[in-house]
This record gives C-alpha cells, structure tokens and sequence, in this order.
C-alpha cells in the first residue's frame, strides 16, 4: 500500500470519527450568559444552539427585555426578527426557558382572509344554500356526505362513514364520521345535517329545488341521520 493511499484512508477515517461529533447539537446550557450579536445569527438559532429548541427563541427575547428594563446597555428586541450585530442580548438558561415557553399564553390566530378569482362575479358570499356557486371555492371550504370517484362510483365523503338504503328505496340512512369540528371547533354531528339540508330547501335557496324529493330528516342519535322520500 503507499504512503499516499495510506494518508488518504487515515483522513477519512478521522473525518468519519468528527464528522458525527461535529453535527451533533450543544448541550442546553445550564446558567443563563450574556451575548453580543455577530453576523449571521439570528434568535432561533442561537435559541438552537444554548437551549436546545430553536422555538425558544421568544425566552430570549423576554429575558433580554427584562435586563434592558434595568441596564441600557442591553439591546430592546421589539421585532424578533431584526437583531443587529455588535447588541448585547441575554439568553437564559434552557431551563428559564423551558419555563417560560411552557407558561406563555398561545398566540391568537391571526384573521385571514381568502380571495379567489373568478372570471364571473357570482356572489359576495360563500353560502351555497343562496347563491350561485362555483366547484372551486366549494371543494375548498365544504365536504360532503358523499363523493363520486373517476368511475362514476359513489363513496363515503369527508362527513359519513357509510349508508344504507331502505329495501323500498324511499330511505337512506347515513352513518357520520365522530370527531369532525369546524375551524370554530364546534362539532359536527347529526343535527348539524338536518340544519343544513333545511337551508338548501329554503324557498329563497337557488338549488331548494335538487331536494324536493326529502319529505322529512330524521336525526336518530348524534351521528345517525336519515332522510325519507316519497
């Protein structure tokens, strides 16, 4: 074997044994330090890199506001996001942190809003009970009882886990899906159907008219209901 061959085996060798270490994350620090900012760190990366989650990054924030509140010579970070090089921040210890993280309130959802373009003008509105829909926006807010696969064939929808249909025809029983809210967190159940198909008849409803066969909606149990025909 050469000596060549024989250095080039020992490096990578070597680079096999630090490779792991290298990669391997710090351990959280036990005390908190003061730190002074340098190019290219941000908060959860140094959150990353001393306490060992880089979601903690809101600890350091806190605790360096609350040392600025007594010393000037520490940085106010008012947008966690923007820290500069040269400021003298405090990170906690991955405990304060840890107890901070844990005991700090959920931040509220913000309010969204959603726009579809659309080349007619339907309504101002997404209630399909009165208005002239569109699939698309549909598809994207409302599931369904029932669906229908490329073959034509109907299946279950988001909303049921079966039916069946009464041997003359005029009944179909659905079996809902347990477990389904709304974005409020409401529940989904069977009186929520009922509802719902009461709207679609309403006599201002632009398709009352796809349901005029349901002479009555029975709600059997929280996720029993059946609709009867003539």
């Amino acid at each position: 074997m050469s000596k060549k061959l024989l250095n080039l085996l020992l490096v990578v060798m070597m680079l096999a044994v630090l490779v792991p270490t290298t990669l391997a994350a710090p351990p959280a620090q036990e005390e908190g330090q003061d730190y002074v900012v340098v190019a290219d760190d941000w908060l959860s990366k140094l959150a990353d890199k001393y306490l060992g989650n880089p979601l903690a990054y809101p600890a350091i924030v806190e605790f360096t506001n609350q040392k600025q509140a007594e010393d000037a010579s520490y940085a106010e970070i008012t947008d966690p996001d923007l820290i500069e090089v040269g400021w003298k921040i405090y990170i906690p210890s991955a405990e304060e942190a840890a107890e901070f993280v844990a005991a700090a309130p959920a931040a509220p959802a913000a309010e969204k809003t959603l726009t579809i373009a659309y080349k007619i003008q339907y309504n101002d509105h997404f209630d399909i009970s009165t208005m002239v829909y569109g699939a698309e926006p549909t598809h994207m807010i409302y599931d369904t009882l029932v669906s229908v696969d490329p073959n034509y064939e109907y299946l279950p929808g988001g909303l049921t886990e079966r039916w069946e249909v009464s041997e003359d025809g005029t009944t179909v029983t659905f079996y809902l899906k347990e477990g389904v809210t709304f974005h409020d967190g409401s529940e989904f159940n069977a009186g929520v159907v009922k509802w719902w198909l009461e709207e679609m008849v309403k006599e201002e409803g632009v398709v009352a008219y796809m349901y005029n066969a349901i002479t009555e909606i029975e709600v059997i149990d929280d996720y029993t209901v059946a609709l009867h025909m003539d």
